[in-house]
């Protein structure tokens, strides 16, 4: 039976570090020693080397990313859920940020961990776009996002394609070879990491259905001015 994120945990944050730990530190000592080695010492390097990869080739500040402490199983127990983009909760503000679970480190690979990456940039850019083009975003300034849904709901919009339209250009904000990379999570890359993570991790390791959408109600969101600063651009040339 999967257990239910908590709906604001504890996060731990530098805001000088792009790869961010999320959760409490109980729930971090939950994960096997042997897996909390290998993350530490191979998958939250490589995790970091790809994203300033990213970085470098756009010449553009990445969002942050936040590892939660879990699997993510999907609500009808049949695979992963690989990434979301949201606002995280920080206590006094909420950063919008994108999300990864531990299983998408353990199980993917660099090609199928920078699609991933590049599929939720895609959109935290939109969202941003949106909150420019509102008029209500500032690099801190209070905002209130558009849509709650639970994560079968989600689901049911990735089904339907509603997905891609909450998606930016990435043309106006990656490289051209790097915008070439996005990735739906109905692709068939995501078949035999699915199966190793239904067979591995369900019913032996900490496992959660997170809220992949939700709304915080007014909010100050923090966003880094470079990001900001191309997305008044982007709108100014509309």
């Amino acid at each position: 039976m999967a257990k239910r994120e908590k709906k604001n945990p504890r996060k731990r944050t530098n805001k000088d570090i792009p790869i961010r730990l999320a959760g409490e530190t109980a729930e971090w000592e939950a994960i096997p020693l042997h897996i909390s080695q290998t993350i530490k010492t191979d998958k939250l390097p490589r995790l970091k080397r790809i994203h300033q990869s990213i970085s470098k080739s756009a010449k553009l500040s990445m969002p942050p990313v936040y590892l939660a402490p879990y699997g993510w199983v999907r609500p009808d127990m049949e695979g992963s859920i690989y990434g979301k983009t949201g606002p995280v909760n920080l206590g006094d503000h909420y950063e919008f940020a994108v999300e990864l679970p531990i299983t998408t480190l353990l199980y993917c690979d660099d090609l199928l961990l920078r699609r991933i990456l590049i599929h939720e940039f895609a959109h935290y850019f939109h969202r941003i776009e949106r909150l420019v083009e509102t008029g209500n975003s500032s690099k801190n300034k209070s905002t209130q996002r558009e849509v709650s849904d639970t994560t079968t709901e989600w689901i049911q919009k990735l089904i339907e394609g509603e997905d891609e339209r909450l998606k930016a250009d990435l043309s106006d904000w990656l490289s051209e070879d790097d915008a070439k990379l996005d990735i739906d999570y109905d692709d068939p890359a995501f078949e035999p990491v699915d199966h190793r993570f239904i067979e591995n991790w369900i019913g032996e390791l900490p496992t959660c259905t997170p809220e992949i959408v939700f709304d915080p109600g007014e909010c100050r969101l923090q966003v880094s001015s470079d990001i900001y600063q191309r997305a008044k651009m982007l709108k100014q040339k509309e």
